[in-house]
């Protein structure tokens, strides 16, 4: 959740933003309207710590909660193409990819752990985000003499999470 109370802003004499108060709750999605000039820039760059305001806060709940912010006029490096800047951006697709089999090797060991199922799952968000093609997760990794033991409940929750064959 992120809540702004009682926010302000002035740059010397002139105010920006006044008592600015308003919560977004988890799930909700919000748009920002309102003419030129009238603080809706300045509004995101304190919410996302760029800029201080001159009253007021902003709290994030959770305090790890992570905001995204793409300023106007975003310039990226001209020099990059464009699959170099969504790698740089997103991630690479290769070590997105090796990462998740390792973290559903490790889910098959462990399956009980939620902080693993939330890995793989952000892991195959951003791995899905650089190859918009892809739909689903890689094929799990074959049996091997190397890979931890998987026990079939490991594998029947696996599979009924991410659409794989295993029985």
């Amino acid at each position: 959740m992120l809540t702004v109370h009682n926010l302000s802003k002035s740059y010397n004499l002139n105010p920006i933003l006044k008592d600015v108060t308003f919560s977004v709750n988890a799930g909700e999605r919000v748009g920002l309207i309102g003419p030129n000039g009238s603080g809706k820039s300045t509004l995101l760059r304190i919410i996302v710590g760029e800029e201080r305001p001159s009253g007021g806060h902003v709290t994030f709940t959770p305090a790890a909660v992570r905001v995204g912010y793409l300023a106007q006029g975003f310039a990226a490096d001209p020099s990059l193409t464009l699959g170099e800047l969504l790698h740089q951006t997103i991630g690479n697709p290769d070590t997105l990819e090796a990462e998740l089999i390792q973290l559903g090797l490790a889910l098959a060991a462990a399956p009980d752990r939620p902080d693993l199922l939330d890995a793989y799952d952000q892991t195959l968000s951003r791995l899905n985000a650089t190859t918009p093609a892809r739909s689903t997760a890689p094929s799990p990794p074959s049996p091997s003499t190397n890979s931890p033991p998987c026990s079939p409940s490991a594998r029947s929750a696996a599979a009924k999470r991410h659409g794989w064959p295993w029985r």
